[in-house]
């Protein structure tokens, strides 16, 4: 019960900081000259859509995929940024909150709330065929695609009554397996292997991180006192808290031998209950590189009120580079090649990384 605590206190917390956040940086602006935005007008076609719900995600490196509210049903529609060219790929009659694509984006899991407080779950691919659809009575859905086999995931559940499961699925065999005994945010660690947090004694969100095979249920301690792991094909990432120094550190390992192959910080946001902020990232491997936020100092989380700086990481060349210094904090979403982002609340806006150029990409006015 304690472990589903944490977990919903970690969403809360979240949720509260995002509309501080939101609050606080209202009066920002990222200024841009005219011939900057002559410049990102010319090569990137604005999605005209009164009907859009939100952009979700992309499809390829130049074709996002958004969703749009049409009378009783919700249209998925994928549209080139660079040609204007737009698709309907698939028709949906339940309001689709969330799509998330398979690692090569050969896949779409989409989540949209059903009757009765039934949440439906699809998975189909590109071409809007439906591979598999199921519903489930949860409160929360969130997947983690297998980035080593593109067919295979997990599907975390937050049932509610503070209960939660994690379940493997296979798009090939169009079913859900049984349960795997490990704590929601599971990331994977090779084919066949996943970490996940396990919580001691205490409220704390800092947690060693397990390993668990799921083809013989071995588990066993793969690292101490984390708040954030991610994984790629040779490395692995930890996000860890230097309390003494007020700073977040981003740790990138090798996954052989564990050692330390580069790292860099960015200053610490703490709230008041001892609980760290951490920030919206995202770790490209095809590209090597990460993204994320930084915020201009180490503060009180709820008293931050400044911007922050976008930034991108190469671990192997322990490189650091400021993309924008005065951004919002929202989540972020790249594309494969990491040329570009959404970020936004409802991703409406585009970076362009190499350039440095932000624009919304939605006119939505009627």
């Amino acid at each position: 019960m304690k472990k589903a605590i944490l977990l919903l206190l970690f969403l809360l917390i979240m949720t509260a900081c995002n509309q501080l956040e939101r609050r606080a940086l209202m009066h920002h602006d990222n200024t841009m000259s005219l011939e900057d935005k002559q410049k990102m007008k010319s090569s990137i076609k604005t999605i005209v859509e009164p009907d859009l719900v939100q952009v979700q995600t992309w499809l390829d490196d130049q074709t996002v995929v958004y969703t749009r509210s049409l009378y009783e049903e919700t249209e998925l529609v994928s549209y080139n940024i660079v040609t204007g060219k737009k698709e309907v790929i698939y028709i949906s009659q339940e309001p689709i909150s969330k799509v998330v694509t398979s690692t090569n984006q050969t896949y779409l899991f989409l989540e949209a709330t059903g009757k009765q407080n039934q949440t439906v779950l699809t998975i189909i691919n590109q071409k809007g065929e439906e591979l598999y659809s199921t519903e489930k009575h949860v409160q929360k859905v969130t997947v983690a695609w297998n980035p080593f086999v593109e067919e295979k995931g997990l599907l975390s559940l937050y049932l509610g009554a503070q209960q939660t499961k994690v379940v493997p699925f296979d798009v090939n065999q169009s079913k859900l397996f049984e349960a795997i005994p490990v704590n929601p945010y599971v990331r994977w660690l090779s084919p066949s292997q996943v970490v996940y947090f396990e919580w001691g004694e205490g409220m704390n969100l800092q947690a060693d991180v397990y390993q668990y095979t799921i083809q013989n249920g071995k588990k066993q301690v793969h690292s101490h006192q984390v708040n954030g792991f991610e994984a790629s094909v040779d490395s692995y990432l930890l996000l860890k808290v230097n309390a003494e120094q007020e700073q977040m550190q981003f740790q990138f390992h090798d996954k052989e031998t564990k050692k330390l192959q580069s790292s860099f910080t960015i200053p610490m946001l703490q709230s008041n209950s001892g609980y760290y902020w951490t920030p919206s990232y995202e770790w490209h491997e095809k590209t090597n590189t990460l993204y994320t936020y930084a915020p201009k100092y180490a503060a009180s989380l709820f008293e931050y009120e400044e911007s922050y700086k976008l930034i991108t990481y190469n671990p192997k060349e322990d490189i650091k580079r400021v993309i924008q210094n005065n951004v919002e904090h929202t989540p972020i979403k790249c594309s494969p090649s990491g040329k570009y982002c959404l970020m936004g609340y409802q991703s409406t806006k585009l970076i362009d990384v190499d350039e440095q150029h932000v624009r919304q990409i939605i006119y939505n006015e009627r």
